[in-house]
């Protein structure tokens, strides 16, 4: 549809219909609120049920044999039940938001690999005075800015794993505070504890305060990268395609065709760089439902 439009608004649309045109758009854009729709329903649908099954075992877990009470008295893990009502639930989320983006991705990549590999052609170019033929070009610009583009991501990013772990125990630890207030209230009233409250809420709210600082620092960094690696990345195709435009090899709608392509085919490639967040989120998750689970595992049988 993008290549016929453009070549139809590059002809003032001398020899196309724009009813035609709009019919067609408006066609696929209700398959695609469809499938939207449909896609969002049974996700949230499959999360409820995972997170059913996974808090029931690991409710089991942490009850069975006294082993909240073992735990607590070897002082680790930190705010288990923290890790039960949210770790859960962020893990699934993460877990199938990634899972999802990824299958999406590899349909784009099988869609439109074969139409940006048509588009490239064969390109031949002299280097050092040899001739050097290149089939399907554009795909490999794509691959190539997307593998060096996910190096550099990782470079940026990598320590966002370790600050992501200790968000969650910072603010899991400021909440156990509030609600220790909450549940002794009338003992803090009593010996007239409010100081001594406020002083270690306040230690436990600066934890979040520091890590969060800390947070935007490298998020910055990452930040500037992966948008300027998305932005590039919607005119490399237009400059890379320019030449053969200029010799009049293709026209303009089939210049738009290749831009469209090249951001899906790229997208494909750059899953690493798009999810790079994401993922060291998940990792943080799945490490502190993993230390959990580890040391439910190895208390001694009472």
């Amino acid at each position: 549809w993008s290549k016929d439009f453009f070549d139809a608004l590059a002809d003032y649309f001398q020899h196309a219909s724009i009813l035609s045109l709009a019919a067609r758009y408006g066609s696929y854009t209700a398959l695609f609120v469809l499938v939207i729709v449909c896609n969002n329903w049974l996700k949230k649908k499959l999360i409820i049920r995972c997170r059913i099954e996974m808090t029931r075992k690991f409710e089991q877990a942490w009850l069975a044999r006294s082993a909240h009470y073992r735990l607590s008295l070897r002082g680790e893990p930190d705010n288990p039940d923290q890790r039960i009502a949210e770790d859960i639930r962020l893990l699934i989320e993460q877990s199938l938001e990634l899972l999802l983006s990824l299958l999406q991705n590899i349909t784009y990549f099988f869609s439109f690999i074969v139409i940006l590999w048509r588009l490239s052609g064969v390109q031949t170019f002299s280097i050092g005075g040899h001739s050097v033929t290149i089939y399907g070009y554009l795909v490999w610009i794509a691959l190539g800015y997307a593998l060096v583009s996910s190096i550099f991501a990782h470079i940026f990013g990598h320590r966002l794993h370790a600050l992501n772990v200790k968000k969650q125990r910072a603010e899991a630890d400021y909440r156990t505070t509030l609600l220790r207030v909450r549940e002794n209230t009338e003992q803090i009233a009593l010996y007239q504890g409010e100081n001594a409250e406020q002083t270690r809420m306040q230690q436990r709210f600066q934890s979040i305060v520091h890590n969060w600082r800390r947070l935007m620092s490298q998020e910055f960094r990452l930040e500037t990268f992966t948008t300027s690696y998305f932005r590039l990345g919607l005119m490399i195709p237009v400059f890379a395609v320019l030449p053969v435009y200029l010799t009049h090899q293709i026209s303009l709608g089939a210049i738009m065709q290749a831009r469209a392509a090249f951001g899906y085919v790229l997208d494909a490639f750059g899953w690493f760089v798009d999810s790079y967040r994401q993922l060291v989120a998940w990792s943080a998750t799945i490490e502190r439902l993993w230390t959990f689970q580890q040391n439910l595992h190895q208390l001694p049988t009472p």
